[in-house]
């Protein structure tokens, strides 16, 4: 909270829509279970009498366009007129804190993007304010920005799921002889999927409670992480190895793997807070850059071995679709990196938050553009990793034995071997072992 004599500017709300003919309200606010307390961190509390008499912790919700000629920041009180100018506009809020719980409500006129204030205008420091703010919109508590983006992870969710239950379908037919790209590819979808779950049900409780569900938030957006982490995994696994060899990766690049892990998901966070807390595009800039920088020399990384593969697949004989395969991968490799930074280029740099009549397209720059690259590489993977006969991974072949056999036949275990022991006599003759 604001120190003594000081005001500060906390939250930003996109409001959008339109008042209704007969006076309706486009959204109404919510203050609620607000209490004024003490700081447990706070080096100077203040007695509690004190506390119980104060009434200098303020709150206002104005328009942002509003704020700089509306609001005399050389005073720091919203009572007695001090705080709000003479010309100052009537669509904000405007009420005190107190040491006892309670809770306020307002509705809002007009559209547009508003922030909450809370000023500080006595001489208490050490003070803290505990309880719930948001804003309801006819169609519950999202901001104007997200509106779009539960629908479009339920979209997700149906395509997601039914490129699983395709590509489950097709591997377990060829599910012993896969090699490690072709399963690393069902994991991906695995992750896709329960990504595009976790994202709906993010916005679906914040849309129905107001809340920010943290837990919903960690898994999805480990989701979204773990899914680049396992397609870097499966594309740069070796085709020479079994199906359930390791990918072979070194210790510098699990390393490197896990740093990209971390600054995504800080990434992350900023991403999903930037426009509510009005986090300046400095901040922004860089959280991304870390992101952008590992997720380069991984990508650098991933070509050398991919390019590794290729040339050891041109010695072999008998190996021209694996060939094709990896040739095709470097193609596409290069395509999602290119894609990828355009669309991160254009997630930090965020032009829809700017005015209303971009605010429906935000959705699009903040999931769709991400989400679709990814899927249009994953798509193509799929096609050109298709589990056939030609791109079977290695397989055991029971031993033919041939003339005398010194010692004990080596045989492989199968079928036959079963009917076998049933009639152990049955056509056979016994052989005599020197």
């Amino acid at each position: 909270m604001p120190g003594a004599r000081s005001l500060q500017t906390l939250y930003k709300f996109h409001i959008e829509g339109e008042p209704g003919s007969d006076g309706q309200p486009v959204a109404q606010v919510y203050f609620k279970d607000l209490v004024l307390q003490v700081d447990p961190k706070a080096a100077d509390k203040p007695a509690e009498e004190s506390l119980l008499q104060y009434n200098g912790m303020q709150v206002l919700l104005i328009k942002e366009s509003d704020f700089s000629t509306a609001v005399d920041t050389t005073k720091f009180c919203t009572w007695k007129g001090q705080f709000i100018a003479a010309n100052a506009p009537k669509t904000f809020t405007n009420f005190t804190i107190r040491a006892e719980i309670g809770s306020h409500s307002d509705p809002v006129l007009t559209a547009g993007t508003y922030i909450l204030v809370i000023s500080n205008c006595g001489t208490l420091k050490g003070l803290s304010v505990k309880g719930f703010v948001a804003v309801q919109h006819p169609w519950g508590y999202l901001p104007a920005l997200e509106k779009g983006s539960k629908s479009f992870y339920m979209v997700c969710m149906g395509i997601y799921g039914f490129a699983l239950f395709c590509w489950t379908l097709v591997c377990l037919k060829w599910w012993g002889q896969l090699f490690v790209l072709q399963k690393g590819l069902w994991l991906t979808l695995v992750f896709c999927f329960s990504e595009s779950i976790a994202w709906w049900l993010f916005f679906q409780v914040r849309n129905d409670t107001g809340d920010f569900p943290r837990l919903v938030f960690l898994f999805a957006a480990l989701s979204s992480i773990y899914k680049l982490v396992t397609s870097f995994y499966a594309i740069t696994s070796s085709p020479a190895k079994g199906a359930d060899a390791d990918a072979g990766l070194s210790l510098g690049l699990h390393s490197l793997l896990m740093l990209y892990l971390v600054f995504q998901f800080h990434f992350k966070v900023i991403e999903c807070l930037r426009h509510g807390f009005a986090i300046t595009s400095t901040v922004v800039i860089v959280s991304a850059l870390p992101v952008a920088i590992v997720g380069t020399i991984l990508m650098v990384v991933a070509f050398r071995k991919i390019s590794g593969y290729v040339d050891d697949l041109k010695n072999e004989r008998d190996v021209p679709d694996k060939v094709k395969l990896y040739q095709r991968l470097q193609g596409l490799l290069c395509f999602a990196s290119l894609a990828g930074a355009c669309a991160m280029l254009l997630d930090v740099f965020d032009p829809t938050a700017n005015s209303m009549e971009n605010w429906k397209m935000h959705p699009l720059v903040a999931d769709g553009l991400p989400q679709g690259i990814f899927g249009i590489v994953m798509l193509c993977m799929m096609l050109i990793a298709f589990p056939t006969s030609e791109l079977q991974g290695y397989t055991y072949v029971p031993q033919v034995q041939q003339g005398e056999t010194m010692g004990a036949p080596a045989s492989i275990w199968d079928d036959d071997d079963d009917e076998e022991i049933a009639n152990p006599t049955e056509g056979k003759k016994l052989v005599a072992v020197e």
